[in-house]
């Protein structure tokens, strides 16, 4: 029964912690002695563990994977990679289409401070459009956001993988309904009656426009199809579109920009989530307290759509909703890539709409909007989104 306690004074210490802005690998160490103690488990047997959760093979894959995203996503963007690629699109696609597609690939990149990247462009093309602030800081939040469900660079879908033992592209695939309805929605909800208008852009050729698209969007190409082509790890692609981006921008390029680009915070984060998990999965009553939950009378598919929620809307982030709810909740949907996939989506959707989550909150004060009237403009997408996962864990 101690070790029942321990665990949920461990979850609220964490998620207190979070809030008092303590990085999240911190907490979960923390969080893991927590659970030791009131485990009672040995001293050795606690080495034992922590040794296991930091040298593990999926701890280690998943450390080499969350480090080389991040150092793709900064060197594309230090080397202007990145603004080459959107402005080979803009020569492509209409102002509407550029609004959604600026934020939505550089939310595809897990780049720090992406939402305030991309929040100048949008606004520039929004302003064309005869778009109001509110709005544009709606186009901006939502479209870099709903890659969160199908893009397998995403950290916090990753660690999902991991967690769980299925497939990346299987939850992918089952999510993918998701991203498409949610950023329908926000088309018809945001542009509804704005018209675009005809930009005077530097005259170039077709085949001129499509090589740049091409050249540019190269490494994201080589990353994400290698893997699936071959049946090899995303490392395998991350290394070769890295490799693609260095010999590319050879001259913009230096290894001091590569130790910069390393994402020193979100690796720790990494390896403290994959700790607490071996420490929650060595409890000896891991099983009572699964029961206990059930034991209140909740269905199971309460329980692993609120709980999610409540995480990831609390700590405003993925990877924190993922990496302190699933642990708990596992052992109750055994492994069930439905019932994962609800799980995934839930603590997305608490994260979407938290008053905590930092690109809502960053992006609110560029465009000087207020987050109530926001919620406004992003009730319909987000409305929507809920209720095709409602329909999918039907249809599923």
């Amino acid at each position: 029964m101690l070790s029942i306690v321990g665990v949920l004074i461990a979850f609220g210490l964490i998620i207190w912690l979070l809030g008092k802005e303590v990085n999240l690998g911190h907490a979960m160490f923390l969080g893991s002695i927590v659970v030791a103690v009131t485990s009672q488990l040995s001293i050795q047997k606690t080495v034992e563990v922590f040794i296991k959760g930091i040298s593990s093979e999926s701890t280690l894959e998943l450390i080499i994977i969350v480090a080389l995203i991040g150092i793709l996503a900064q060197l594309m963007e230090k080397t202007e990679l990145l603004t080459e690629m959107i402005e080979a699109y803009s020569y492509i696609f209409n102002q509407k289409v550029i609004a959604m597609f600026i934020p939505s690939i550089i939310g595809a990149l897990p780049i720090p401070g992406g939402a305030i990247m991309s929040a100048p462009l949008v606004k520039s093309v929004g302003d064309d459009m005869g778009l109001n602030a509110r709005k544009e800081m709606a186009v901006n939040f939502l479209y870099r956001h709903i890659w969160g469900f199908v893009f397998p660079m995403m950290p916090g879908l990753i660690l999902a993988a991991q967690l769980t033992s299925i497939s990346m592209y299987t939850l992918i695939k089952l999510q993918f309904p998701m991203a498409i309805v949610m950023g329908i929605a926000g088309y018809y909800s945001l542009f509804k009656d704005k018209e675009f208008n005809k930009q005077e852009k530097e005259s170039k050729s077709i085949r001129k426009v499509c090589s740049q698209l091409l050249i540019t969007s190269l490494p994201l190409l080589i990353t994400l199809i290698v893997p699936l082509l071959f049946n090899v790890s995303l490392i395998i692609g991350l290394l070769m579109g890295l490799l693609a981006v260095i010999i590319m921008k050879y001259q913009k390029f230096s290894w001091p920009l590569l130790l910069e680009s390393i994402d020193y915070e979100l690796t720790i984060s990494i390896v403290g989530i994959m700790v607490f998990k071996e420490f929650i999965n060595s409890g000896p009553d891991l099983k009572l307290l699964t029961d206990l939950l059930l034991s209140l009378g909740l269905p199971t598919m309460v329980l692993i759509t609120i709980i999610p929620a409540l995480v990831g809307y609390i700590t405003g982030a993925i990877i924190s909703g993922v990496g302190i709810s699933f642990p708990l909740l596992l052992p109750v949907i055994d492994q069930d890539p439905v019932l994962v996939m609800i799980m995934y989506s839930a603590v997305f959707f608490g994260y979407f709409v938290s008053p905590v989550h930092f690109c809502l909150i960053l992006t609110n004060e560029y465009f000087g909007t207020k987050i109530k009237q926001v919620y406004r403009d992003l009730f319909w997408p987000t409305v929507t989104g809920l209720m095709t996962l409602f329909l999918l864990a039907i249809v599923y």
